[in-house]
């Protein structure tokens, strides 16, 4: 080998080891093919907004413990909007909120519900022989439709807000790609609420019936089907049999993320992604029909589709 040709060897060498560590300190994980790598922004050019809506598969969302979810999931369509800032080609940090809200509801047997109290009087007695009144008529009580029947809807609502500080890594750009991986820690906000509603099986108009007792009659109840004087155990009152219940609570939360995100101008991003985020541990509503109520972890398996705005 020639000495010209040594020396400028030696010198593309030298040149090589220089821009090695450069590029190693803007990007720690791989360079991307087909843009330089940026050094650290400058200061009040990384910000961004950003929003989200997804798609979110809830792990055992029983609101209610009369609502009993055989597959152990709910959908649910969820929400966020958040704030950011990109430190350099690689790291930045946001802060986020975002609500989710489950809705589960079901219908229970028809039950008897007596509609109206229909005020009856005994029969007029008479003298066979004589044909005059033996025993007079006279309130004999109320009688009951046993064919007046109810249906008990319940329903169920769960609302979580969930506020996180997020990291995320981007791991270089692609054709516009950029994928990442994240990790954030916050706060979720849950309540829960559940209430039973009757509805006539008739027309499915709300039950609200008015027995009271009127003119005097006894507080005794007729069978019509048999004749015989029964109590049904139901106050002499207007009738509202309809319930509710409410309660809520604050738990730690974290999350994990992965996806990627697309550049379609130099201030604008589309972003698809996964997230897994866990609330912690819940405790569902007792329900109204005296069954208990179940605790789990409150997870959600979620992806989300997005976008980012940069302000510089």
């Amino acid at each position: 080998m020639k000495f010209p040709a040594f020396r400028a060897l030696l010198c593309c060498a030298a040149l090589g080891v220089a821009a090695g560590p450069a590029r190693a300190a803007d990007m720690p994980f791989f360079s991307p093919p087909d843009a330089p790598i940026d050094a650290q922004a400058e200061l009040g050019t990384g910000w961004y907004l950003r929003g989200d809506v997804g798609y979110a598969n809830i792990t055992s969302p029983q609101v209610i413990a009369d609502i009993i979810n055989a597959t152990a999931r709910t959908g649910s369509i969820s929400g966020s909007i958040g704030a950011g800032y990109q430190y350099n080609s690689w790291l930045r940090t946001e802060i986020a909120l975002d609500r989710s809200v489950i809705r589960p509801n079901a219908t229970g047997n028809p039950i008897w519900c007596p509609y109206t109290a229909r005020p009856l009087n005994s029969p007029t007695i008479y003298d066979s022989d004589t044909g005059e009144v033996k025993i007079p008529s006279h309130p004999a009580g109320y009688s009951y439709d046993p064919n007046e029947t109810c249906q008990a809807r319940t329903t169920g609502n769960m609302s979580r807000i969930t506020g996180l500080f997020n990291a995320y890594i981007d791991l270089g750009s692609w054709f516009g790609f950029t994928p990442y991986v994240g990790a954030g820690l916050g706060a979720s906000y849950v309540r829960t609420s559940g209430a039973v509603s009757y509805y006539k099986t008739s027309d499915g108009s709300p039950y609200a019936a008015d027995l009271s007792p009127t003119d005097g009659y006894p507080l005794a109840w007729i069978n019509l089907q048999n004749g015989n004087y029964e109590n049904p155990n139901l106050a002499w009152a207007p009738q509202n049999w309809n319930r509710n219940v409410s309660k809520s609570s604050w738990k730690f939360a974290w999350a994990l993320f992965a996806g990627a995100s697309y550049d379609l101008s130099e201030n604008f991003k589309i972003d698809i992604g996964y997230r897994f985020l866990n609330s912690g541990k819940y405790t569902g509503l007792a329900g109204f029909s005296g069954a208990t109520p179940k605790s789990y972890d409150l997870i959600s398996h979620e992806v989300r589709l997005g976008v980012r705005v940069t302000t510089d």
